[in-house]
């Protein structure tokens, strides 16, 4: 019945509740009723929040169901896991469970696909202790796994680890059309001690066509900052993060990346989905830039690359490098090679030019003749996009700005990429690529000697310029919701516990909310309070108080950070349940009555906290609850029952982490929009 009622278009989504003996089973079937992979969720009833930000996500619309075919594939898979400790011997139970539910899922032994493991911890303990086995069942692959020992390591050399992986697992290059894909997964739970070399090693086994996929595990307060090195690693798409006791939730989306399906990357936004584009690369590969730039821009592009949505039937790349007036040349034109993996490894197998002169202009040239026109490989209606990575000096730049115009006024959209050995955003170059690109926004400069992990924050940025998405369900513009008014005052956390570094972010986060909102004496009113102990409570401003945006960003600006003892939420709510939302202090009768309510910490007077919230709800004044730090997405935390409870609803409670504030703006928005023009 579930296939007859998917086969009619219609999307299913399954929520599990509750826990069993039988849960996991009862879990895989669920993954056969819904559409896809990700469309089933484990909640309990604290969670319906988070299923709900869930489903309002748009990334995939479609999501790829994994063929048979996928699992018909010969591999060779390589597990290196993390043995340092920390982990401890239930917790390596469980990994161990997800590698033997991996191997079964792909078959392994069936096509004579070996596979392998090692595990790493110090600099000396992860050697000789590579295993990789041929011509095995998958009984046999299955018993090694299970015989595995906790090793309990000191720290975690995952750099060292991939050397050995290299060298002896992966020694040569492999043929990207060959009988067998070689894939590498990566299970950590500590902080890599070698990180660069971690991304040096990946480097070169995605260079010889080894697929890496990441997985952090372990600890919520920690998994964050391990899944973000893993990220540089592998890809952002290629790594999933996941506690010990839902690792194995995690197993399509493995599948998924295994399959090559559902490349949508990290960075787009959550309502939103890519379009289909045409793009080109124009390097400049003359002497000037110098090889070692010009090597680490290869890498640069083979990972900018690895984020767009490469398919057949969705965005195609080409790649032209620029040299003597003559010496222009395709590395690979527009759709020429519609598969990812062959467009990364052409990528990888570019030669640098090292010529003598750059004549970016006759390479431009031959982008407007052979590229984006209805004659080549530009495909009609289809957004076309340029990308030129360059120092901006050229030989002949009366014809490279000539054609950069005509590329611009045939509706090509230009990004400059400032890299080389000279280049500075005031330099002659730099002012050349600023006039080729189509706004300043689309203008970018690479400072190569910095290290990778600032690298790929470049790229992220960059990648969200290039990339030009549908977001059908986003949110309406906030700025639609200002004709009606709101009387809405903020409760803020000044405890100790926030930390002066968290709390400039939660000003952050504050200043973008209430820019959001129309201030004035006839529109909306905000007020502020910051609380903790009572000796530290601050007043900020008063509801009646500030008449104008840049007065409210200002006050917010200079507020004081307290960092009083304790959490006094109960004492807090007293007060605004008393003498905030009343006409003497500024309140409106007629206008809708909003308390948002941001902490880190349970309440040390939770029972005056119940009470007053409870007061407020019966007199209509809308309460919404915000709980970050790292208790915030335990459902279980005392933090987040609490929050639950002081709020409205379910709906109108936010568990994030610090630097997530601002991914919540445009919900709150959305709320008080809503409430705002149901009231008027």
């Amino acid at each position: 019945m579930a296939k007859t009622v998917r086969n009619r278009g219609i999307r299913i989504i399954a929520l599990s509740n509750g826990m069993n003996s039988d849960y996991k089973t009862y879990v895989s079937s669920l993954g056969l009723i819904a559409s896809g992979p990700k469309e089933y969720y484990r909640v309990d009833n604290s969670q319906f929040n988070e299923v709900l930000a869930e489903l309002e996500k748009t990334v995939c619309i479609s999501e790829p169901q994994i063929p048979e075919t996928c699992f018909s594939q010969k591999r060779r898979v390589f597990f290196a896991l993390d043995s340092s400790s920390g982990r401890g011997k239930k917790k390596f139970r469980e990994v161990k469970e997800f590698m033997e539910n991996l191997v079964t899922k792909l078959q392994i032994g069936v096509s004579n696909s070996p596979v392998g493991f090692l595990q790493y911890d110090d600099l000396t303990t992860s050697r000789d202790r590579v295993v990789f086995e041929k011509d095995e069942s998958v009984e046999e692959t299955l018993s090694r796994i299970k015989n595995m020992k906790y090793r309990k390591g000191r720290e975690s050399y995952l750099g060292n680890a991939l050397k050995i992986v290299n060298n002896q697992v992966f020694p040569h290059s492999t043929d990207r059309h060959g009988e067998y894909k070689d894939l590498l997964i990566i299970i950590a739970h500590k902080q890599v001690k070698d990180a660069q070399l971690a991304f040096n090693e990946a480097e070169e086994l995605k260079g010889k066509g080894v697929e890496i996929i990441s997985i952090a595990t372990g600890g919520r307060k920690r998994i964050s900052e391990i899944k973000s090195q893993l990220q540089v690693i592998s890809t952002p798409t290629n790594t999933h993060s996941a506690d010990y006791t839902s690792l194995w939730a995690v197993l399509d989306e493995v599948l998924v990346n295994v399959c090559g399906l559902g490349q949508c990357s990290s960075f787009l936004a959550i309502t939103c989905s890519p379009k289909k584009q045409d793009i080109a690369f124009v390097i400049d590969s003359s002497r000037s830039i110098g090889k070692r730039n010009y090597i680490r821009l290869q890498r640069f592009t083979r990972r900018l690359a690895s984020r767009l949505d490469l398919e057949k039937d969705r965005t195609h790349l080409g790649l032209l490098q620029v040299g003597n007036r003559q010496g222009s040349r395709f590395q690979f034109n527009m759709g020429e090679f519609p598969d990812r993996s062959d467009i990364l490894y052409m990528i990888n197998d570019m030669k640098y030019l090292d010529s003598t002169y750059t004549y970016m202009g006759e390479g431009l040239k031959t982008i407007r003749e052979e590229v984006f026109n209805q004659r080549g490989r530009d495909r009609p209606d289809i957004p076309n996009t340029l990308v030129i990575f360059a120092d901006g000096q050229s030989h002949d730049p009366r014809v490279m700005l000539e054609e950069a115009q005509s590329l611009k006024t045939l509706g090509v959209k230009i990004l400059s990429v400032g890299y080389g050995q000279n280049v500075t955003m005031s330099s002659y170059g730099m002012k050349n690529l600023m006039k080729m690109a189509t706004n300043q926004k689309d203008v970018f400069s690479i400072d190569f000697k910095n290290n990778d992990l600032v690298l790929e924050e470049n790229i992220e940025v960059i990648a969200k310029q290039l990339v030009e998405v549908d977001c059908p369900r986003a949110f309406a513009p906030p700025v639609q919701c200002t004709q009606g008014a709101v009387d809405l005052f903020l409760l803020v956390d000044g405890s100790r516990s926030i930390t002066s570094p968290n709390f400039k972010l939660v000003k952050k986060f504050l200043r973008r909310l209430t820019s959001e909102f129309d201030i004035a004496e006839n529109a909306s009113h905000v007020g502020l309070l910051q609380f903790s102990d009572r000796k530290s409570m601050s007043y900020e401003f008063a509801l009646s108080e500030m008449h104008s945006n840049k007065q409210v960003r200002r006050a917010i600006k200079h507020m004081k950070y307290r960092a009083g003892s304790k959490t006094n939420t109960g004492n807090a709510l007293r007060i605004v349940d008393n003498y905030i939302f009343n006409k003497r202090n500024g309140d409106r009768p007629g206008v809708l009555d909003v308390l948002i309510l941001f902490t880190d910490g349970q309440a040390h007077d939770f029972s005056m906290a119940k009470k007053h919230a409870e007061l407020m709800k019966k007199r209509n004044i809308r309460i919404i609850t915000i709980a970050a730090g790292p208790d915030a997405k335990n459902p279980k935390a005392k933090l987040v029952e609490q929050m639950e409870a002081l709020a409205t609803d379910p709906l109108n409670v936010y568990k994030v982490d610090f630097s997530e504030l601002n991914d919540i703006v445009d919900k709150l928005i959305d709320i008080d929009c809503h409430l705002v023009s149901r009231k008027l």
